[in-house]
């Protein structure tokens, strides 16, 4: 019997033994110390010194973001010179005068010859409505060019059929048809010449549009010397030419 007993004993007293080894191995697993009381971790100390190499240097300088304008193009200038005349050869063929030469001695020229500069325009008849429309409005810019340079500037015009209803200041004449055939074969109105003083063609057209009355304006300006050759001019624009 006391054998036995040793025995029981002897297993229980080990068996104690594992369970205490078990028991601490989780407590150590589990964070706790095996001594009793929780263990503590203790606090990780930040240096907040400075290496001795960290001193901060200045930031580059950042370059200016220079804004990119784009510039319009110049507008077209044409220079101040009386404008070439350009004709093809069955335009050219009509006229019996033209640049260079002398205006016939019509419509009492070269007697009554402007100062500077002379403008001889051959109107049509007029007798459709648009045209008489388109008739006065020629004369009327005429008589801007007129007004503009009294004394150095004599204008005239002739046609053959009833004088434009509208207020100018310069000689508006009735052609039969004689002084037209004079300057040009087998055509129609309008034409108009530009001369100097002595009654030389400087410059003329076979008609009167946008292009034609800014060509006349350039002329005049530069024959007057109201601008110098070679020097900027701008046409003048407002004219609407009527069909």
């Amino acid at each position: 019997m006391y054998p036995t007993m040793y025995l029981t004993w002897k297993r229980l007293g080990f068996l104690s033994l594992v369970l205490a080894g078990v028991t601490v191995s989780s407590a150590v697993l589990n964070g706790c110390n095996p001594k009793g009381g929780e263990e503590t971790i203790p606090p990780v100390e930040v240096s907040e010194e400075k290496p001795e190499n960290a001193a901060l240097s200045p930031p580059e300088p950042v370059a200016p973001v220079q804004k990119v304008v784009e510039l319009e193009p110049p507008k077209e200038v044409r220079p101040a010179e009386i404008p070439e005349v350009k004709m093809s050869d069955t335009v050219k063929a009509t006229c019996k005068v033209v640049v260079g030469d002398s205006f016939p001695e019509i419509l009492g020229l070269p007697a009554t010859l402007g100062n500077k500069a002379s403008i001889v325009f051959f109107f049509p008849s007029g007798s459709k409505p648009m045209q008489k429309m388109k008739n006065i409005e020629v004369l009327e810019d005429l008589q801007k060019l007129h007004a503009a340079h009294q004394g150095d500037l004599r204008v005239i015009a002739a046609g053959s059929g009833a004088k434009p209803d509208v207020a100018v200041d310069f000689d508006v004449v009735q052609d039969d048809g004689k002084a037209f055939e004079a300057v040009t074969t087998n055509a129609e109105p309008p034409r108009i010449f530009l001369l100097d003083s002595t009654g030389k063609i400087l410059w003329m057209d076979t008609e009167y549009s946008n292009t034609t009355r800014e060509q006349l304006h350039q002329a005049v300006e530069v024959q007057l010397k109201t601008v110098q050759p070679g020097s900027a001019f701008m046409p003048i624009n407002g004219y609407t030419e009527s069909q």
